[in-house]
């Protein structure tokens, strides 16, 4: 199963954009799911559709909401993936499944092709349980912003990154309305909690690490 992964805010047709190209290039609808985590005070009306889970909490850092909906997903394949992304190229999740499958132990990181970073980074990608498992989590708790850059970085150091080049994905950018507003407002307030401050680098080389001796001992 492919859980993918997604935190929304006040962004109700957004989502169900989001979520209508998922289910409209899947191969196997039966192997994916969308994992939602909402606000207690987000009143907006969401259309849901496939499988989905919904976790409903109080508001956490951005990056916090992505274990709470890893928290809830099947797997053991995690993808994170904000609500603004349209999903454009079909069967982008065999695409997925099938780099998986090609690594024994499954310690990869599977990243989508957004025709802008292309296969230098993305923010639209997916590790397996093994992956987490090793490191303890799936984002750094402690972190407010970037988990998707220490994922991008690590599998860089490691040389394990799995370009899904013709899995072809749109970023809408919505950088114009209140949540987004108030997402970097929170960012700017924690900004000890970023990707690049010391405490979350010094996490990063010990989850590298965890992760380097995980691939050197798998059997």
């Amino acid at each position: 199963m492919i859980s993918i992964c997604t935190p929304t805010r006040n962004r109700p047709e957004e989502f169900k954009k989001f979520s209508q190209s998922v289910w409209e290039t899947v191969s196997d609808a039966n192997n994916v799911e969308i994992s939602i985590y909402r606000d207690t005070d987000d009143d907006s009306i969401y259309e849901y559709s496939g499988n989905y889970i919904l976790t409903i909490g109080k508001r956490m850092f951005p990056d916090a909401l992505y274990n709470e909906c890893h928290k809830a997903a099947t797997g053991p394949i995690y993808v994170f993936c904000p609500d603004d992304m349209l999903f454009l190229s079909h069967g982008w999740d065999k695409m997925m499944m099938d780099a998986f499958d090609k690594s024994k132990d499954k310690i990869i990181f599977a990243y989508l092709n957004d025709d802008y970073a292309r296969s230098n980074y993305c923010i639209v990608g997916g590790v397996h349980k093994n992956w987490v498992d090793t490191v303890g989590y799936f984002f750094n708790p402690a972190i407010c912003r970037g988990g998707d850059v220490i994922i991008n970085r690590i599998a860089k150091k490691l040389d394990r990154r799995a370009y899904l080049r013709n899995a072809h994905i749109k970023d809408t950018k919505i950088i114009t309305d209140k949540t987004h507003t108030e997402y970097l407002d929170l960012i700017k307030k924690n900004s000890g909690h970023l990707w690049n401050s010391e405490d979350i680098v010094k996490e990063k080389e010990r989850a590298l690490a965890s992760l380097q001796n995980f691939i050197d001992t798998y059997q």
